[in-house]
């Protein structure tokens, strides 16, 4: 087990989710995001 030290964890890998992510890393931010779905998918909105 690690020590790990995470600033924000975000739960949800999609367009909302993978957003913030982005834009606190690009502040400086330690993000730890996951998603508990088995596979990568985007809703329809989305996908286009």
């Amino acid at each position: 087990m690690t020590d790990d030290i995470w600033d924000t964890i975000i739960v949800g890998q999609g367009l909302a989710g993978t957003t913030l992510a982005w834009r606190l890393v690009d502040a400086g931010q330690r993000v730890l995001m996951f998603d508990p779905a088995e596979a990568v998918t985007s809703s329809k909105i989305a996908a286009g």
